[in-house]
């Protein structure tokens, strides 16, 4: 996992941002009351040293997600990834997520995992560190611009 970065939506113009999250209850001058937050540090941020550059941006706490990035890819909670099974000889869709989980072998984890969209899932690992070694593991859409891709099989 990136420390500590998720991904929203602006409230103002639906784009995505990524930074740090933080939600606001008692800070009216400085930061619109009870909104939900992420700052994204401007591109020479030194946030762990002296200057801080970026913006705090409203975005909508339904979008926001933790962020997990492996080999050079950001997967986020909420993304709808595909593989192809060849228990099947078809792709498979599923949706990222971050959680306690139960793998196959009935052994319980916490951190990301798929939440396939198939009828015998249970044949399917769910660890995301899994998948990503796999040459056709794709994000395909998300949750909150692609809700039509979840299909389930």
């Amino acid at each position: 996992m990136v420390d500590g970065l998720f991904r929203g939506k602006r409230e103002d113009n639906g784009e995505w941002v990524y930074g740090y999250y933080g939600q606001f209850h008692n800070r009216p001058k400085l930061q619109k009351p009870n909104s939900h937050q992420i700052f994204e540090p401007s591109e020479h941020a030194y946030i762990g040293g002296s200057y801080i550059g970026g913006f705090w941006r409203i975005v909508k706490p339904e979008t926001v997600g933790r962020v997990l990035k492996i080999k050079n890819i950001q997967y986020c909670e909420g993304d709808i990834v595909e593989v192809s099974v060849s228990i099947h000889g078809k792709k498979i869709c599923g949706r990222v997520m971050f959680g306690s989980f139960f793998e196959s072998n009935e052994d319980s984890y916490t951190g990301f995992y798929i939440n396939w969209c198939t009828k015998d899932y249970k044949l399917h690992k769910k660890s995301i560190n899994y998948w990503t070694q796999f040459e056709d593991f794709k994000i395909i859409g998300n949750i909150h611009d692609n809700p039509e891709l979840l299909r389930e099989d």
